[in-house]
């Protein structure tokens, strides 16, 4: 019978040391090439409309009331001391990247709690992380200012604690731990659900604790739902009503993208196995780590047989419910297969095995690191391709931060995303449509006659623009509610002496011209 709980390789030996340093010296490089990427990194889409809610909750603004806010608002009150720390400046997005750095990177902490847990050493969950970190697919999603990072590692840290034999105050933890990340972002709910309902039914049955287990799951729960209610109304909103605006309001959107999606248009699937297919080396390693799991606790029956097979389904129901292909929405499952990861130094073999295992790991890595170093240096000193073509990070933050300067603080604007200050008010509460401006978006699921019906009609945009004229108009944008745009362009016909046409590095932006000194060129 192969023994599953090999003993760590032999501290003594000269290649257990060089092991560690190796390991320890690329992740110590890994962390560096992060620091390059998010300077070399223009702003992204998703980037600025977080920011810009984010800044809004900074500066007193009450979510789902004095504006629109889509995504649940939690992640932006736990951000925002944080982003009070600095300047308004279009430069302090940089530090929100190190932010939502850091919280990903927790993840390391829970890895290496796990390899407490089972008995191994530290590098393997470590390096399979970096390995991952270090995919082009998901390095930009991990430096990118968004709350993914803050629910990620609420989920990791529950579904880790679901790992270990059930107790009263793992229960109570694990459940805590699940509601928070869910109410900051519910990317996480299905792999939490499952494994946490096998966690309950595990410590309810096997161990015969179910008055125990369901009182300390349900006192989780609800001091988690507390601590959110009572963040929420620091800045003036309830939980029910983040629920409602943001979490409920988007599974019916989503829903409604399901039905209406056109045939051909490529599904979350779709971006997982584009990213197993270039990065096939990162599918084997978590192919042999859920392997050396299931060989591993087979035989034993125990909680992490259940709850790992439950994680198991959750990522796989996530993906197979997913309608985009992008980063943001097949990361959670590929952060969850990590914590099988640690698996890899419980193979069975003999210990010289598993150190050339570990070396070629680290080898791995090493690589990664030097490919991917050259990347981000380029992509730094030459700029970076997007769909709006090259552009330098630097330089593009500087445009940004030129036309910011021209907009007094008080000023309204109209924008989205690439066009907007993000530092200055919406002329409205809504100047983001997630249908791209095709009639069949937010506005249908929202209850007729309430304040966020209102804010979406063109009406309102109308009546607005005549009594406030605002400092500066993104137009044409594919991302405006319906109406908008041709409410815009008959404002802008009304009123041709009043702005002028700006070809900015990252768009096309009409000012007013009363904002315009003379030193600042005009476009065509």
């Amino acid at each position: 019978m192969h023994n599953w709980s090999p003993a760590p390789l032999s501290p003594e030996t000269p290649v257990r040391r060089f092991i560690f340093w190796l390991c320890g010296a690329s992740l110590v490089w890994t962390v560096a090439i992060l620091g390059l990427t998010i300077l070399a990194t223009p702003l992204m889409f998703d980037e600025g409309v977080n920011t810009h809610l984010l800044w809004l909750v900074s500066i007193g603004r009450v979510p789902h009331v004095d504006f629109f806010c889509h995504y649940p608002a939690a992640g932006y009150v736990i951000a925002a001391p944080y982003f009070r720390l600095f300047p308004e400046t279009i430069y302090s997005v940089l530090a929100l990247r190190f932010f939502s750095a850091i919280l990903f990177l927790g993840a390391a902490g829970v890895l290496l709690y796990q390899a407490r847990g089972l008995k191994v050493e530290w590098f393997w969950g470590l390096l399979t992380l970096a390995l991952i970190t270090l995919s082009a697919d998901l390095r930009y999603h991990v430096i990118e200012f968004r709350n993914d990072g803050a629910a990620a590692l609420a989920a990791l840290l529950a579904l880790a604690v679901m790992f270990r034999e059930p107790t009263p105050r793992r229960f109570a933890l694990a459940a805590g731990l699940s509601a928070f990340s869910l109410v900051i972002m519910p990317k996480y709910v299905y792999p939490l659900v499952l494994a946490g309902l096998f966690y309950l039914a595990y410590g309810c049955f096997r161990l015969k604790r179910m008055k125990q287990t369901i009182l300390a799951a349900g006192v989780g729960i609800f001091l988690a739902l507390a601590l959110s209610h009572l963040l929420l109304a620091a800045v003036g909103t309830t939980l029910w009503e983040d629920l409602y605006w943001s979490q409920v309001l988007m599974m019916r959107f989503m829903s409604h993208l399901v039905h209406t999606r056109p045939e051909g248009v490529p599904g979350t699937w779709a971006g997982i196995v584009g990213y197993f297919a270039r990065y096939w080396w990162i599918g084997l390693i978590l192919l042999i780590a859920v392997t050396g799991w299931f060989a591993a606790e087979i035989r034993k029956r125990e909680v992490r047989l259940w709850t790992g097979g439950a994680m198991l389904a959750g990522v796989i129901l996530s993906w197979a419910a997913g309608i985009f292909p992008h980063r943001q929405y097949f990361t959670p499952g590929l952060f969850c297969l990590v914590l099988f990861s640690p698996y890899l130094g419980r193979l069975p073999g003999p210990k010289a095995v598993r150190a050339v295992a570990a070396l070629l790991l680290a080898a791995l890595l090493v690589w990664m690191n030097v490919v991917v170093t050259r990347e981000a240096t380029a992509e730094l000193l030459q700029g970076t391709v997007t769909e709006e073509g090259a552009r330098h990070s630097l330089s593009d933050f500087a445009a940004r931060q030129e036309f910011l300067d021209l907009i007094p603080r008080g000023e309204r604007v109209v924008g989205c995303c690439y066009s907007h200050p993000i530092f200055r008010e919406d002329q409205t509460p809504v100047t983001y449509d997630a249908d791209g401006g095709v009639p069949k978006g937010f506005l249908p699921l929202i209850p007729a006659g309430t304040p966020a019906w209102e804010y979406f009609q063109p009406g309102y945009l109308a009546r607005s623009l005549e009594s406030a004229p605002p400092a500066s108009i993104a137009h044409p944008c594919n991302f405006y509610p319906s109406g908008w745009n041709r409410v815009l362009s008959e404002f802008l016909e009304r009123n041709p002496d009043r702005y002028r046409l700006l070809n900015l590095e990252f768009g096309r932006v009409y000012i007013r011209n009363d904002l315009l000194p003379g030193s600042v060129p005009a476009g065509d």
